[in-house]
């Protein structure tokens, strides 16, 4: 059983590798209590009157921000996602924004389409994604931590 994970709490050793797991197993516990945390603080559905309003400020947002960046043809859509904020599939050009997206500021949301729309250009997480984000909205990281509860 060479490289796997243990997730037991007896004592953070695995018995078959030997290696200390105690610091994996800490951050488990520790990311498990966040999300439920989050989850239990009052996550009913969105209003209409929410959706509307998200719906008309990603409107302008994404008017803005193809534009700015020059990527035409973008379709977009809101849905109740379980863990992401945004989700986009470059080849389709296609985005989905996470309907909690409502309940937060309008620099948060702006975050979540210009970090979608990045994809466009780089479908993964890589340095050049990141290099675009810092060019594109210096302030990311920050809104991201604040938006993430941390």
């Amino acid at each position: 059983m060479v490289g796997c994970i243990c997730l037991c709490q007896s004592g953070g050793r695995h018995s078959a590798t030997g290696k200390n797991f105690f610091f994996q197993w800490s951050w488990v516990l520790k990311t498990r209590a966040a999300v439920l945390f989050r989850l239990s603080v009052a996550r009913t559905p969105c209003t209409e009157a929410e959706i509307a309003a998200l719906r008309e400020l990603l409107t302008a947002l994404n008017a803005e921000w193809t534009q700015r960046l020059c990527e035409p043809g973008v379709v977009w859509k809101i849905r109740r996602l379980k863990s992401v904020w945004g989700s986009c599939r470059f080849r389709s050009r296609s985005i989905t924004y996470n309907a909690e997206l409502a309940r937060h500021s309008r620099a948060h949301v702006e975050y979540v389409v210009v970090h979608e729309l990045t994809h466009l250009r780089v479908p993964n997480h890589g340095p050049e994604f990141y290099r675009l984000m810092d060019e594109r909205l210096p302030e990311w990281k920050r809104l991201r931590r604040e938006l993430n509860g941390r």
